[in-house]
C-alpha cells in the first residue's frame, strides 16, 4: 500500500499517476475527472455540491478531493443571508431578517436565483458524485496497484 500516492491522488485527480512519474495517463485521469466536475458545476450550478442539504451525495461528491469543499463552503457563502442559508429560511416573515418580506426584498431574490432547480440541479450532483467515484477508483489504483512491468 502507498498512502502517499493515495493522498496526491485525493488532494488532485491523476495525483497519483503524477508521482509516480506517468504524466500521460495522469493527464488522461485528470481530464477525465476533472471534465465530470466541471460539467457537474455547469449544469447543476454551485448548488450541486451541497454537504449540508444533500449530504449522501456529499459522501461521494468529496472523493474529487479539496475542489468540492471549496465548492460547497463558495456555495454556502453566496447563499446565505445573515449567516443563515436561504434553504433553511422560512418563506414568511422571519425575525431573523428583520421582518422582511422574503419575495419583496432583492438581497433574498438574488440569493435565491443561485438555487439550482428541479432535475437541472440533480444532473449536475449526479455528475460530480460520478467524478468522485471515479476518482476513488483512481485513489485506490494508486495505493495498491503496480505499474505495469515493474515487479
Amino acid at each position: 500500500m502507498k498512502p502517499d500516492r493515495m493522498l496526491f491522488a485525493w488532494l488532485w485527480p491523476g495525483g497519483g499517476y503524477f508521482a509516480e512519474r506517468r504524466y500521460a495517463r495522469g493527464l488522461r485521469a485528470m481530464g477525465g475527472v476533472l471534465f465530470l466536475y466541471l460539467s457537474g458545476l455547469l449544469i447543476g450550478g454551485l448548488d450541486a455540491v451541497d454537504r449540508k442539504h444533500d449530504g449522501i451525495w456529499f459522501y461521494a461528491q468529496a472523493f474529487n478531493g479539496p475542489i468540492a469543499f471549496a465548492t460547497d463552503f463558495t456555495r454556502s457563502r453566496l447563499s446565505s443571508i445573515n449567516g443563515r442559508e436561504i434553504q433553511d429560511i422560512s418563506w414568511e416573515r422571519t425575525p431573523s431578517l428583520g421582518e422582511r418580506w422574503l419575495a419583496e426584498d432583492p438581497e433574498v431574490m438574488d440569493a435565491v436565483r443561485r438555487q439550482g432547480l428541479s432535475h437541472v440541479n440533480e444532473v449536475g450532483t449526479l455528475f460530480i458524485a460520478l467524478g468522485g467515484l471515479m476518482n476513488l477508483v483512481l485513489i485506490l489504483e494508486a495505493g495498491f496497484a503496480t505499474p505495469k512491468g515493474a515487479v
